[in-house]
């Protein structure tokens, strides 16, 4: 069942706020606006796709419901006949997966809604199943009350269920998977879980320094993660880790808990937040970079033509098959190697960053001379990051060596002139932050002195999008 209502939006006054490290970022880094649902007592904003469309769940006079707000609509889901229904993630495809069921402790059921469609997800022998996020080759992972009467963690793939249980102990929480398979969420239980990131086989314990208890409930395709820190329950601190660092995500406005659940390849990030009247709501935290900006006068004067023709309705498309479309998942890790993998970079990360910036850039709207030799810029470093990794497998002891430090690079263009403006520009810029960082911390000295290639492939590209960026949005700043 999906209604369409008004959703209160509010960008609180001194609620505009950064990051905290230690230290604290400038107060303009992020602007954190307020979401709560019409008539609800409570509202929890759980994942957030790459367009910005948002979903979580709220609770009034007639129980607990899902929503998805996107494009300005708000879209109320309740899985039929269900007394209480929680959407927790979508992927890049509107795709929708959370849990339905009498209450919001017990006898759950999974969902997937797709095309419009509900089908419902069932571990293998429970009676209590929760999907909690979908990526976009349409893999789910959640969590499922084992016979033994723990949580454990599930992630199903091509029609198949798989519980990740690790030599470490059992997955609890499965809160999110990215496009390229990386899992998150919690292992072990209690006040001294920590935060786990598994892929490839393997896995990393994650720990927010100076706490005992981490969880990731959220991960975007560049491996940021948001989540939550102290406790499982209440009062709790969000923090996100980006490029490797962690940080308090800072609210300005003191609440007395609150979390990360979400974020995006925009570095968007959603959440919930309970005020110091006890009241829960959602927020989304978007950085200054994507901030609305002015109008923009080309938009003004092309003005849309007159409309067509009302065309005729479609057929109502077949019901969808049980569980999602997709192929095989990543390979299993019932049993894995305690080794775990690096917090640091690897070169590998490095040319998967600068594929997923060339992938950006190639996907714009915009297509100036600028993106066009930024795109051969990268394909350079491409070029570049394939020899240094063919000659890292030739010189295995190369590896022993320090890297060796260079100039950071400015990854920092001008705010857009109206929203997700050239986001696909800055998207590529923030995929060579990535790059960049991953290769300061992979070692091997100058790799044969392809590091400096590599860093110069990087500063190459990213002025030359900074200043492009920069001058476009110059032009629409500009009266005219």
């Amino acid at each position: 069942m999906f209604t369409r209502k008004a959703f209160g939006l509010c960008l609180l006054a001194g609620m505009v706020a950064g990051l905290l490290p230690g230290g604290t970022y400038a107060a303009s880094d992020y602007t954190i606006v307020t979401m709560d649902a019409p008539a609800g007592s409570l509202t929890v904003a759980c994942g957030i796709d790459g367009r910005g469309g948002i979903v979580g769940y709220y609770a009034s006079g007639s129980g607990t419901h899902g929503f998805l707000f996107s494009d300005g609509d708000f879209v109320t889901i309740t899985f039929p006949g269900a007394a209480w229904t929680a959407a927790y993630g979508i992927n890049n495809s509107g795709q929708i997966v959370g849990a339905y069921g009498p209450n919001e402790l017990s006898s759950r059921h999974g969902f997937l809604r797709s095309g419009g469609r509900f089908s419902s997800i069932d571990f293998p022998g429970s009676s209590d199943t929760v999907a909690r996020g979908i990526n976009s080759r349409g893999q789910i992972v959640g969590d499922y009350l084992a016979p033994d009467g723990s949580r454990r963690g599930f992630l199903l793939s091509g029609g198949n269920y798989q519980s990740l249980v690790l030599t470490e102990g059992n997955v609890s929480e499965a809160n999110g998977i990215n496009d390229s398979g990386q899992i998150v969420g919690a292992l072990g239980s209690g006040p001294a879980a920590k935060g786990v990131m598994i892929g490839s086989g393997s896995f990393t314990a994650v720990e927010f320094p100076n706490t005992n208890y981490t969880e990731i409930e959220g991960v975007n395709d560049l491996g940021d993660i948001v989540g939550k820190i102290d406790s499982p329950k209440a009062p709790y601190r969000g923090f996100s880790r980006i490029s490797g660092a962690f940080n308090l995500i800072d609210l300005g406005a003191y609440p007395a808990s609150w979390e990360g659940r979400g974020i995006n390849g925009l570095g968007q990030i959603v959440g919930s937040y309970t005020g110091s009247d006890g009241r829960t709501h959602g927020y989304l935290a978007t950085p200054a970079a994507l901030k609305t900006g002015p109008a923009d006068p080309a938009a003004q004067v092309r003005s849309p033509g007159p409309p067509g023709p009302q065309g005729q309705p479609g057929p109502q498309g077949p019901a969808g098959p049980q569980g999602p479309p997709g192929p095989p998942g990543p390979p299993g890790v019932s049993v894995v190697s305690n080794r775990g993998i690096s917090e640091g970079g690897s070169l590998n990360s490095v040319r998967e960053a600068f594929e997923r910036a060339a992938d950006a850039l190639l996907k714009a709207a915009n297509q100036a001379d600028y993106v066009q030799k930024a795109i051969s810029d990268i394909d350079t470093a491409l070029d570049d990051a394939n020899a240094a990794i063919a000659f890292t497998k030739s010189h295995p002891d190369s590896s022993l060596a320090p890297p060796t430090p260079a100039a950071r690079p400015n990854f920092t263009a001008t705010p857009p002139p109206a929203p997700l403006r050239n986001a696909m520009l800055y998207s590529a810029l923030n995929s060579l932050r990535f790059a960049y960082d991953a290769l300061s911390r992979t070692p091997g000295g100058d790799i044969g002195g392809f590091r400096t290639k590599l860093n110069a492939d990087i500063a190459t590209a990213a002025a030359g999008l900074v200043q492009g960026i920069n001058s476009y949005n110059a032009k629409y700043a500009s009266p005219h």
